[in-house]
């Protein structure tokens, strides 16, 4: 299933099989600031800090709600992430982030950052919180090893990944640094510009500049292309391709090499009446989205 959230702040179930919504309702009365689909259960978190577990089927003509959940500081919930087992997710607000029990709806952790967090899971009970100052390591809700890198960067912490082993962050003043698991440094290197997001997929990086993207892996950058001024908001990184909605409503994936600068465009197609808003992967599909379309891409 494919999630939609709408203006009214309504969320819909869209089905590959039937191509139709298959679920519609309204999980909150204000507006839904974050969600997260899994396969076992949905969560929906709302401006206002509060939290709801659905279970989902679609043979349900509505959810059933699981459990609720509140955050204590009352502000807007900005993302979730669940672990692989999906018995844990963690929910990140303006400057805290708060560690569940999926099944129970316990509260595990509740920390507080500096800045707006970034989370990632390592494994299904190692994570990492990272803001704009501080990188921590956490174990089961306890926290294991922390570092300062403020003195290092002078930018705004736009990503936190991991890969093979390894802890990939990025800034918006273009600085990366690439960590072990004991939070050492193992090396450092800046992009040529200011970045305003990264993207990551396995061990490749693609982060997008004012009029360009770099890209690259946890060795370092490998190349760079011009973006034209008619690039959308919408740009994605999938299994080593770069896909990239217009204002045209055009799509255009473009294959990157790993180990080399080489670039080549595998398709371009107009789809959508209107400019593209969002490229989601979906498994092995893409999922292009514009104000009133959804288009479903097939691997060839």
């Amino acid at each position: 299933m494919l999630v939609c959230i709408f203006e009214d702040s309504q969320v819909g179930f869209f089905s590959f099989k039937t191509n139709s919504l298959s679920l519609t309702f309204r999980p909150h009365n204000s507006k839904v600031s974050a969600w997260l689909l899994t396969s076992s259960y949905f969560v929906s978190a709302s401006s206002k800090g509060n939290i709801r577990v659905w279970n989902i089927s679609t043979n349900l003509t509505k959810p059933l709600k699981k459990w609720e959940g509140g955050n204590q500081t009352g502000q807007p919930i900005l993302r979730i992430k669940a672990n692989n087992k999906e018995n844990r997710f963690i929910t990140c607000s303006k400057n805290s982030i708060q560690l569940w029990n999926s099944s129970t709806g316990t509260l595990l952790l509740q920390a507080s950052s500096k800045s707006p967090p970034l989370v990632n899971w390592v494994n299904d009970k190692h994570f990492i919180l990272c803001d704009d100052y501080f990188l921590f390591l956490y174990f089961e809700g306890k926290q294991e090893r922390s570092t300062d890198l403020s003195s290092i960067h002078q930018g705004t912490v736009l990503s936190v990944v991991t890969a093979m082993g390894q802890v990939l962050v990025t800034y918006g003043d273009g600085k990366m640094f690439v960590l072990d698991m004991t939070f050492e440094l193992v090396r450092r290197f800046a992009l040529p510009s200011t970045v305003s997001s990264l993207l990551q997929d396995g061990d490749m990086w693609l982060a997008r500049q004012t009029n360009s993207s770099s890209y690259g892996n946890t060795s370092g950058a490998l190349g760079s292309f011009p973006l034209a001024l008619n690039v959308a908001r919408a740009v994605c990184l999938k299994s080593n391709c770069i896909c990239i909605g217009y204002n045209d409503g055009s799509i255009e994936v473009t294959e990157l090499q790993p180990s080399t600068t080489e670039k080549k465009k595998v398709f371009s197609r107009n789809l959508h009446p209107h400019p593209v808003t969002s490229i989601i992967p979906f498994g092995e599909m893409l999922v292009s989205q514009s104000k009133d379309m959804i288009c479903v891409l097939e691997p060839q």
